[in-house]
């Protein structure tokens, strides 16, 4: 197994196991976020060209459009990118 191909494996079930204790002390902020998110890793192991991630990253946008948390952060991220790329 290739150490990219075992890096995502890692983060894929970190997220899982995230999910996990986020029901056993009650967050649901914390499991919807790790909920949407636990398959992206393995998601992206698979994919070959940039569209790939363009589609994918819409795919992600549409699923957590109602997730409070999840886009919020995809936002910061995307003005924390802007800002970053401007820095340049």
């Amino acid at each position: 197994m290739k150490a990219q191909d075992t890096l995502y494996k890692l983060l894929h079930w970190a997220l899982v196991e995230i999910r996990y204790e986020a029901t056993e002390v009650k967050s649901n902020k914390i499991f919807s976020i790790s909920n949407a998110l636990h398959n992206l890793p393995l998601q992206l192991l698979t994919l070959e060209q940039e569209t790939d991630y363009e589609t994918l990253l819409s795919e992600l946008e549409e699923q957590i459009k109602n997730n409070e948390g999840l886009s919020g952060l995809l936002a910061h991220v995307r003005r924390t990118a802007k800002n970053h790329d401007q820095d340049k």
